[in-house]
């Protein structure tokens, strides 16, 4: 389904449009690309290319998987990625909680995920996510794997402890005013600990815009020009990050989701509803042949 379905589509909407004979008097860019669920960094590099095509053209469409029959995507939070790594004083654990030795790099990681969550967690679109904590006497992370290893022994207070996490936004300003908070948040450390939080931004923002719903509303005369539903956009809240979201500020609109639908995406049991295929074929072709004119 992820995103196989999505390349199926594409193939033979194209193929019904070049038997109709519509597609010689069309300009399509189709960018395939490889690393879509873990860009290479620097994006800058990565993307260049795709950006590069987005800046000659008028529209993008995207054809990542579609979560229903009826919602297809006019906008996606953007991405950032965040490493928190606490210090502390590595003494025998009688003596914790003591001035002179404080309180250990793991209370002091669990005292900042803590105010995360009372503190940001209530704010609409925002998400903070610590998924990978490690501690004790040492702690290393392999990023690209997505493992890590530490060591330590119940009776030594943890000199070390890092966690690895996400954090989705859906403005630059809420971007802006999260990592501010996240700085703030980690830099008032327990005694005898320091706290040092980096942020490294992954993905933008896809903003919904009129030109955006406009595609949408023009997908939908097709969906139910074909006897099929009424499309709506899908709450941002429920995907997750996409390349369109490189390419949208480039071209006059986007819409995305116009894959075929499953379940279990992202799972070692996704699977793809094979029936969708036809359907969200038929609807690529006929809408590309519509704006074609």
């Amino acid at each position: 389904m992820d995103d196989k379905g999505g390349l199926v589509t594409i193939l033979y909407a194209l193929q019904a449009l070049k038997h109709s004979g519509a597609l010689q008097d069309m300009n399509i860019s189709v960018v395939l690309v490889g690393d879509e669920e873990l860009a290479a960094k620097p994006t800058e590099i990565s993307r260049e290319w795709l950006i590069a095509e987005a800046k000659r053209s008028d529209i993008a469409l995207g054809f990542e998987f579609a979560l229903s029959p009826n919602q297809l995507i006019t906008e996606r939070r953007g991405l950032s990625e965040w490493f928190l790594t606490s210090t502390g004083i590595d003494k025998h654990s009688a003596t914790i909680f003591q001035p002179e030795t404080g309180f250990g790099a793991v209370y002091e990681s669990a005292r900042v995920l803590d105010e995360i969550r009372s503190k940001l967690s209530g704010e609409q679109g925002l998400t903070i996510n610590p998924g990978l904590i490690l501690g004790g006497a040492t702690a290393q992370e392999d990023v690209p794997s997505g493992q890590g290893t530490a060591s330590g022994r119940k009776t030594t207070i943890a000199r070390i402890a890092s966690v690895h996490g996400d954090l989705r936004f859906s403005s630059e300003e809420q971007r802006s005013s999260a990592e501010a908070r996240l700085q703030e948040i980690a830099s008032h450390s327990l005694a005898q600990t320091h706290s040092d939080l980096k942020i490294k931004a992954i993905m933008p923002v896809m903003v919904d815009r009129e030109s955006n719903r406009k595609l949408l509303q023009a997908y939908s005369k097709v969906s139910q020009d074909l006897d099929g539903p009424a499309l709506e956009s899908a709450p941002s809240a429920e995907r997750g990050g996409a390349d369109i979201s490189y390419v949208n500020k480039y071209v006059t609109a986007s819409l995305d989701g116009l894959g075929a639908w499953g379940q279990g995406a992202h799972s070692e049991n996704e699977t793809i509803d094979l029936s969708s295929l036809p359907v969200v074929t038929k609807r690529a072709a006929l809408f590309i042949s519509r704006y074609g004119k």
